[in-house]
């Protein structure tokens, strides 16, 4: 029988025989992890686990990737085009990052958490993966967890996909980059992007625009005329669809987490 070598902190160590390294596995001085090598294994230190040393398994292994549920993960795929979607269908207006934004955040949190239980209870070691701490980045999570499982990606270009989507349907996410949330402190200012499309929505709402038949075409000329505390008084001009162009005074309040814009047309 050949003499056997095992690594140990990094070091080759023996030539021991069979029964040394039965009783090396018993103590615990080597496990099933341990790379191990005699002249019949080849070229090369495998595991122990892969041996004829290898004690047999006390535990049943973990379950394939294929059997393991995709439900959640196909829901947090789903999460980002969903909630643009409804965003828009419902006709919700942004203007904080909390509420809409919080409650979908919350929900991709919640939709992770109830996964990652799933995966563990597949069998899957958690100790390298560590899926919990990703539970809060989607796109990571499903990245992991599909690490996890030794299983493929599609789902993590899936929630791509959905994200990407999600911006040109014009839901929340689409609101963050055409300035209709608010991402800065304090009272934005009269001439900000945010409060630019405030105004154009306002005038394009107002009862006797409706009547007229005519809508915003541009501000110019936006400006601050006092603040006092949380409110700040701008005035602008509105270029109109009938070539006309209108005065509005109009102003700004943070409320509540919420940012609240009234006009006056003069």
């Amino acid at each position: 029988m050949p003499d056997w070598y095992y690594e140990r902190a990094g070091t080759r160590a023996g030539p021991v025989d069979e029964a040394e390294m039965h009783r090396l596995l018993a103590a615990g001085t080597i496990t099933r992890a341990t790379l191990v090598w005699n002249a019949g294994l080849g070229p090369n230190f495998v595991p122990l686990g892969e041996t004829t040393l290898a004690p047999p398994a006390t535990e049943p292994p973990p379950l394939p990737a294929s059997a393991v549920d995709d439900t959640l993960a196909w829901v947090l795929v789903a999460i980002p085009l969903g909630a643009a979607l409804l965003e828009r269908a419902m006709g919700w207006t942004s203007t904080s990052l909390w509420g809409w934004p919080l409650a979908v955040f919350l929900a991709n949190v919640a939709v992770s958490v109830l996964d990652e239980r799933r995966v563990i209870r597949s069998g899957v070691s958690d100790r390298t993966i560590r899926l919990g701490a990703w539970v809060w980045l989607v796109p990571v999570y499903l990245y992991q967890r599909a690490r996890a499982l030794k299983g493929p990606r599609y789902y993590v270009w899936a929630w791509l996909a959905s994200f990407a989507a999600s911006l040109f349907v014009g839901g929340e996410a689409g609101s963050l980059l055409d300035g209709e949330t608010y991402l800065g402190t304090g009272v934005p200012a009269c001439d900000s992007r945010f409060e630019i499309r405030q105004v154009r929505q306002l005038f394009d709402g107002l009862d006797a625009a409706k009547a007229a038949g005519i809508a915003s075409s541009g501000v110019t000329s936006a400006r601050e005329l006092g603040a006092a505390g949380e409110v700040r008084t701008c005035a602008a001009q509105i270029g109109a669809s009938n070539g006309q162009a209108y005065t509005v005074v109009y102003t700004v309040e943070r409320s509540a987490e919420q940012i609240v814009t009234n006009i006056q047309v003069r």
